[in-house]
């Protein structure tokens, strides 16, 4: 279990790592709409996928991930 509580908080710091990174971009790019959206749609499937996956189709892993995520996310900020 602790290892879908690792693999949770690495979602987590992929997720609002890549969010900080497009914020901190966004003053100098071309074409804003552009990288909003598409970093999101990425992050969104990458994440989405990745919680599938690890899951396995059981609740509790789900909830060991979504406990990694949530401190992935206050780790990461």
């Amino acid at each position: 279990m602790i290892d879908r509580l690792l693999a949770g908080m690495v979602l987590g710091f992929f997720f609002y790592g890549g969010l900080k990174a497009t914020v901190h971009n966004l003053a100098t790019t071309h074409h804003p709409v552009l990288l909003t959206l598409g970093s999101a749609w990425l992050r969104f499937a990458l994440t989405l996928a990745g919680f599938l996956f690890l899951m396995a189709g059981r609740w509790d892993y789900a909830v060991a991930l979504l406990a990694g995520f949530t401190l992935g996310r206050f780790l990461c900020m």
